[in-house]
């Protein structure tokens, strides 16, 4: 899955770029990853994180790298996407 970066950033990994996989019907969980850009970090990857059921979920980590998952969309300012994930009928459907 490529991953669309909306600014300078540099992501090292040994999963593929803060990879979003399915967890539960309704979960998924982002893989940690290494990022320059402005300052270097590490997002500490997330697990069993809860996805609204019926909708397209926006994943993405704000500007001040925290992990965001929304209905709404993804935000016009700095932030790094990371996935949309579709749910129906109480399970995950696509990532």
């Amino acid at each position: 899955m490529p991953t669309n970066i909306y600014g300078n950033l540099t992501l090292n990994s040994t999963f593929p770029d803060g990879q979003v996989t399915k967890n539960g019907d309704l979960s998924i969980d982002v893989a940690a990853f290494s990022y320059t850009g402005g300052n270097f970090g590490k997002f500490s990857g997330a697990t069993n994180q809860a996805i609204t059921n019926n909708a397209t979920n926006y994943v993405y980590l704000d500007s001040a790298f925290a992990l965001v998952i929304n209905t709404v969309g993804f935000p016009a300012g700095s932030h790094t996407r990371l996935a949309t994930v579709a749910a129906a009928n109480g399970i995950i459907t696509n990532i």
